[in-house]
């Protein structure tokens, strides 16, 4: 299949406005790579007024991909900039009619449809691009050829700016995040000694509360206390003897009992 050499033709004015009566912006990248996909457009010559304060704007239309076909700009006395480029645009479409295939015109205005009307009848129109159903020229209308309208293509072609905030980056699957959570675990615990354990795999380790007597320790038994004593004897140096506790008697066993004193019994 041999190359297809299609050209646009792009009213920059009469585009701009309409769009922006919907209340949307263009986005002029989408916009040139829908030409492309849809009608096969190698070269997309877009013709608009020349005012030193849009170079920024200029720059951008042509990194999008246009041919900026500049006009002249004229101020009147209301202050309003005048800049029509319908003739330079017939002109240019009829100077290149040898070069392209087809054609592919974006406007709505009434001043191009001889230009409509001649391509059609010999076969070199490929498309009218009105960018408006709302206001377009009703010569337009009455014209033998396909029309469709850029308004109806928002959702592919509308400028959105871009937001920070939003992560427009591909999520990673669970997959991925699960082998990244593996990879950085291993590193932390490469450089650790043997029987190192993570604080988090330690059993825990249960603080007594005063408050709660379940949690007091219990009184120790008789015979922990007695080992505990003769543990302690125990450590004493040898050679030392400990004196044993004085016996104390009471007062009544201290008394002597006459002699032949007997205990009566009642």
């Amino acid at each position: 299949m041999s190359q297809v050499y299609n050209y646009a033709f792009v009213d920059s004015q009469n585009l701009n406005m309409a769009i922006r009566s919907h209340g949307w912006k263009l986005d002029y990248r989408k916009f040139r790579k829908y030409l492309e996909d849809t009608y096969q457009v190698t070269k997309a010559y877009m013709f608009i007024g020349f005012v030193d304060s849009n170079s920024d704007l200029y720059k951008g239309l042509q990194e999008a991909g246009f041919i900026l076909m500049f006009k002249p700009t004229l101020e009147n006395q209301a202050g309003d900039i005048k800049g029509n480029t319908d003739a330079e645009m017939v002109l240019q479409a009829m100077t290149d009619i040898d070069n392209y295939d087809q054609a592919v015109l974006v406007t709505g205005d009434g001043d191009f449809y001889c230009l409509v009307e001649y391509l059609g009848k010999r076969n070199k129109l490929a498309h009218l691009l009105v960018p408006s159903q709302r206001n377009y020229s009703a010569l337009l209308k009455n014209a033998t050829v396909e029309i469709s309208f850029v308004s109806d293509l928002r959702r592919q072609i509308e400028y959105k700016p871009y937001n920070r905030r939003s992560d427009s980056r591909p999520q990673a699957s669970r997959a991925t995040r699960s082998s990244d959570n593996n990879r950085t675990q291993s590193k932390k615990t490469a450089n650790k000694p043997d029987g190192w354990t993570p604080i988090a795999n330690q059993p825990a380790q249960t603080v007594a509360n005063p408050d709660n007597q379940s949690t007091r320790p219990k009184q120790q038994s008789k015979s922990n206390q007695s080992s505990r004593s003769q543990s302690s004897s125990s450590d004493k140096p040898a050679g030392i003897k400990t004196s044993p506790k004085p016996v104390i008697k009471s007062r009544s066993q201290n008394r002597q009992k006459p002699a032949g004193y007997r205990k009566s019994v009642a």
